[in-house]
């Protein structure tokens, strides 16, 4: 199976993939920091949030 390579751009294995494009990584960015960052929500609902999401549409990461 073709793999594509990680780029030098963003800190986790799945922004390096975004990073290939950075303005695709910029806004993912800005959505990651507007969900985690302002709201009443504790860190570890946030996270079941996350993974439930991930769960639903089939990402193994």
């Amino acid at each position: 199976m073709p793999r594509i390579s990680l780029s030098q751009h963003g800190l986790t294995p799945f922004k390096k993939l975004l990073g290939h494009n950075e303005e695709v990584l910029k806004g993912w960015v800005a959505l990651e920091q507007a969900f985690f960052g302002s709201t009443p929500l504790s860190p570890e609902l946030l996270e079941q949030v996350r993974r439930a999401s991930a769960w639903g549409h089939g990402c193994r990461y």
